[in-house]
């Protein structure tokens, strides 16, 4: 690399931050402080490594989680202050109150990057790479898997929408009464079709690692898609088109500034996109940014009220962790689990939103906080420190199922950060039911050939 390339891009970057930091004080100094404190503790691995390399390094577990939390956190912000101005802001916080969360935002990241670098330094636990692991090939041609695959995913998506009554683009107030309702009881059904939907992303693995895009890529690609627009599930697709993203980063090339900028454009147009077709009012297309905007990182608003909430009526010592074992559970075992609530139902409940269907997220270190205080945002924040390095330290990129289950984790652990600590849990292992079910399934088989080796011997 170049010593005039490394000097050019250390100029723009200085300059960045430089001009950043003067907005993000002229706005507010007291709270600028933080943000800019944010900014450099979330970023300061990617730009160093901008610097000396000329690629973002976005797809590593570290920063892929840096910067979701930097968007919640520090943009979170900033969205806040915009919806307080538009009137659209539930809540009015105080400038000491911001601050204090402000305050325990830096703490946390900061104990978080000490931990990942501790883990990386200190802690090497091998994990099975599977880059050894060939299948028999049971196909003449190597599409037959994948149609088969594509075939199943239409079974099981189909005898959801089934069983719902309709397709759920179809459904009125899908996406605010009407999906609990009509997706009651259908739990272990959308699981195993999303598990389905999830496993196609081996398919771009294996057609990244080997530089084919044939003309069944794009029809496969766009089968998939279009089932997450019938959904009206405008999350997964964006979930699994970031996933996409990091897997052509993982097996062909590196982000640069201009693909990360307009990959990003595009992704912030679909999102607002699908938000306007749920409203079914396509004058929202018109005002698309300002949807965008106003929708961004609420969950920092509600991360704030913790702070409120915790003072008025005290912590809840873990009882929103307790449905990460009551959820999976189907309700004729147990019909009353409703009553164990996740952090997002017991914040929607305690504030009475009857309006808002689903729980509202809280942030990761807003539900440490309202649990356990100050001492479970440190343990929490060490918890996902460590096993973030060890994830990271794990991928093996000449390993399609290294590759997706890397995926699988950070895809976790980023999701992780806007709160709801049971239902990223469950959301998990529903989107991997069946690899979960399998690896379940050949272990059980391991241990009863060492107990018969035991006994023969």
């Amino acid at each position: 690399m170049s010593k005039n390339g490394i000097r050019n891009r250390f100029i723009i970057v200085a300059l960045f931050l430089a001009f950043l930091s003067y907005e993000i004080l002229s706005f507010d100094f007291g709270s600028g402080l933080y943000i800019i404190s944010l900014v450099f503790l979330c970023l300061g691995s990617l730009l160093k490594d901008y610097v000396f390399t000329g690629v973002l390094n976005i797809f590593t577990g570290k920063n892929y989680y840096l910067l979701f939390y930097l968007l919640l956190h520090g943009i979170g912000f900033f969205t806040y202050h915009l919806r307080l101005y538009l009137g659209l802001a539930v809540y009015d916080h105080s400038e000491d109150l911001l601050n204090r969360a402000l305050l325990y935002s830096v703490i946390a990241v900061l104990i978080f990057l000490l931990s990942y670098s501790f883990g990386k330094r200190f802690i090497h636990i091998k994990i099975y790479s599977f880059s050894n692991v060939r299948f028999k090939k049971l196909f003449n041609d190597s599409r037959t898997k994948w149609i088969l695959l594509l075939l199943g995913i239409c079974l099981f998506t189909g005898l959801l929408w089934g069983l719902m009554g309709n397709i759920p683009i179809l459904i009125e107030n899908y996406h605010q009464s009407a999906r609990a309702e009509v997706g009651k009881g259908l739990g272990f059904i959308e699981a195993i079709s999303r598990s389905l939907i999830n496993l196609s992303l081996l398919y771009f693995i294996v057609c990244f690692k080997k530089r084919l895009f044939p003309l069944f890529f794009w029809i496969f690609a766009l089968f998939i898609i279009s089932l997450f627009l019938l959904n009206m599930d405008r999350g997964g697709l964006m979930k699994y088109l970031l996933s996409i993203w990091i897997v052509y980063f993982v097996c062909i090339k590196r982000t640069t500034i201009k693909h990360f900028l307009v990959a990003c454009f595009l992704l912030v147009i679909l999102a607002g996109a699908m938000g306007a077709m749920r409203t079914k009012n396509l004058a929202d297309l018109a005002i698309l940014g300002g949807i965008i905007l106003t929708e961004a990182s609420v969950e920092f608003d509600n991360y704030v009220e913790v702070f409120n909430m915790t003072e008025k009526d005290g912590y809840l010592y873990g009882s929103t962790l307790v449905p990460i074992a009551t959820l999976p559970v189907p309700r004729v075992i147990m019909p009353d689990k409703d009553k164990y609530l996740t952090a997002g139902n017991y914040f929607k409940e305690y504030h009475n939103h009857t309006h808002i269907r689903v729980g509202e997220r809280i942030s990761y270190v807003g539900e440490l906080y309202l649990n356990f205080g100050f001492p479970g945002i440190i343990l929490g924040m060490v918890l996902v420190g460590i096993l973030l390095s060890v994830v990271d330290g794990s991928l093996d990129a000449s390993s399609v199922l290294s590759v997706y289950l890397y995926l699988q984790f950070i895809n976790t652990f980023s999701g992780l950060n806007a709160g709801d600590i049971a239902t990223t849990v469950i959301g998990f292992f529903m989107n991997n039911l069946l690899v979960v079910t399998s690896l379940a399934f050949v272990c059980l088989l391991i241990c009863k050939q060492k107990i018969h080796a035991k006994d023969f011997c």
